[in-house]
């Protein structure tokens, strides 16, 4: 129960674990790890994923499938942003160019998509979907 004994306060639903994103199309370099996690309360699902490797770049978009729940339908809002590690340190994605996508909005067949990136060693995303 959160705040109170009452059926209205009771969490019912809650879930952390890992998941294994499938990389279908858009990165090259050489990828040595991909981690991903989630946190589900209710429908809402939060997820983090982390690719650490070798010159990796996104030209275009990088599309990935395999989030741990199925995405709503049709697709609740959402939110996703990622961030690039190079040797310049960190750079945050935010523009229309550089931000994840998830369900419909997709340009490829994909559970989510991000990118562009160029040249660097780490790419951390993190954002949140509803389920159905």
């Amino acid at each position: 129960y959160l705040g109170g004994t009452t059926s209205a306060n009771f969490l019912d639903d809650y879930e952390e674990g890992t998941f294994s994103p499938t990389l279908l199309a858009g990165m090259t370099g050489t990828i040595s790890t991909i981690t991903a996690t989630y946190i589900k309360i209710g429908s809402q699902v939060f997820v983090n994923l982390d690719i650490v490797g070798t010159s990796l770049a996104i030209a275009t978009i990088a599309a990935f499938r395999s989030l741990p729940f199925t995405i709503k339908s049709p697709v609740a809002p959402s939110g996703f942003d990622f961030y690039a590690a190079s040797a310049n340190g960190w750079t945050l994605g935010g523009s229309p160019a550089n931000q994840w996508a998830i369900g419909a909005s997709l340009t490829v067949s994909a559970d989510f998509n991000f990118g562009p990136v160029s040249a660097v060693d780490k790419v951390y995303g993190t954002g949140t979907y509803q389920t159905a």
